[in-house]
């Protein structure tokens, strides 16, 4: 079991790490220097709203504060929030716990604007969040000033300030080692400077690397030369181990969109044997294609009842209807939907889904369940 755990959290943590470089061009994660580290001066605390609590921060007031950065969309994020709020509690009067919420659009729209998302998922989840609330600003001004200037690139993410002084950083599950010897004045921050501006800078530089192979990749598919392509899928993760599945999912999608199917397939096969996570990648980009054979197609639903089986989400039983539809056995399409529609009524009723698993998501699965019981008449 742990050696499984150690597994899935290796995997968790290349999925982190590809889902930000792919979705950032190289030089808007360039930064390998740390601006921010464990002895400074804590930044300044600006928020478009202070949602919950009693507004207001004092350096000087003899409390230690706990600043928890967080987004609606991070199931980690809400994961940590009972947690938080218990030892909120345990150690109220000495501590001010407070929520930030940061990179709710990722980047696409001005940080204000998700107020009233973040606002009602906030009232939604009162009891799992006994602590005060505030929002970035359209600066972004905790996201860069606090994250970013101290190479947090990743949430949940924690910083303790005491006396005006960032003295720890890291994951809120971590937090109950580190703050009663920080309240007592007994933890070693000087020692603890050492180690995290070692794993910080190493983590970011490995993080720039990546970021630059992805972005060589992505100029090598826009120019069209997909040989250059391909072989940056097989160079890259020789300089970083924790690319070689991400890039091998990379590769079967420039084969699927460039060369002859059955390459592809050739290539997704192979990719079976991979931890499950990966392979519904495989799945997602055949479902997505258009004129891919009868086999094809039922070769992606084959991977999808597997993940299925490990991970009964709506949006995978929603992607196995498509997979069957497009292999023209609309009876398997609708069992799968129907699937999709109890699924979405269940994550909805939970905190860490309420946001991805909107009313709507339901009504159009709904939609479509409708529309195959119609076609099957």
């Amino acid at each position: 079991m742990q050696r499984m755990n150690r597994m899935l959290s290796s995997v968790v943590v290349v999925i982190c790490i590809v889902a930000f470089i792919t979705g950032n061009s190289f030089s808007a994660i360039a930064q390998t220097q740390l601006k921010l580290t464990i002895g400074d001066d804590a930044p300044p605390v600006k928020y478009s709203k202070w949602i919950k609590g009693t507004p207001g921060v004092d350096w000087k007031d003899g409390k230690l504060y706990v600043l928890e950065f967080w987004a609606t969309w991070c199931v980690p994020c809400i994961a940590a929030m009972p947690h938080l709020s218990e030892l909120a509690k345990k150690y109220e009067g000495k501590t001010k716990f407070i929520g930030v919420n940061v990179w709710e659009d990722r980047g696409a729209a001005l940080s204000e604007s998700s107020l009233p998302k973040v606002t009602a998922f906030v009232e939604k989840n009162g009891d799992r969040m006994s602590y005060n609330v505030i929002a970035d600003d359209n600066d972004y001004t905790m996201g860069n000033g606090w994250l970013k200037a101290a190479l947090q690139f990743g949430i949940p993410s924690t910083f303790v300030v005491q006396d005006g002084k960032i003295v720890w950083v890291g994951h809120p599950a971590k937090l109950d080692s580190v703050i009663e010897p920080i309240l007592a004045r007994t933890f070693d921050v000087a020692l603890f400077k050492k180690e995290f501006e070692k794993k910080v800078t190493d983590f970011a530089n490995m993080q720039s690397g990546m970021a630059a192979a992805y972005d060589s990749l992505k100029e090598a598919v826009a120019a069209k030369d997909f040989q250059k392509a391909l072989q940056i899928t097989e160079e890259a993760p020789k300089k970083y181990v924790a690319l070689r599945i991400p890039m091998q999912t990379e590769k079967f999608k420039i084969l699927l969109n460039n060369y002859p199917e059955a390459e592809a397939l050739k290539l997704g096969k192979e990719l079976m044997n991979e931890p499950i996570i990966f392979t519904d990648v495989v799945a997602s980009s055949i479902c997505n294609k258009e004129g891919l054979s009868k086999n094809a197609y039922l070769f992606a639903a084959d991977i999808l009842k597997s993940y299925l089986a490990e991970h009964p989400v709506s949006l995978s039983y929603n992607t196995l209807a498509d997979a069957y539809i497009k292999a023209g056995d609309k009876k398997s399409a609708l069992a799968a939907e129907e699937q999709a529609v109890l699924r979405a009524q269940e994550e909805m009723k939970k905190p860490e889904m309420q946001i991805k698993v909107p009313l709507s998501t339901v009504e159009k699965y709904q939609k479509k369940v409708d529309q195959l019981k119609k076609e099957l008449k």
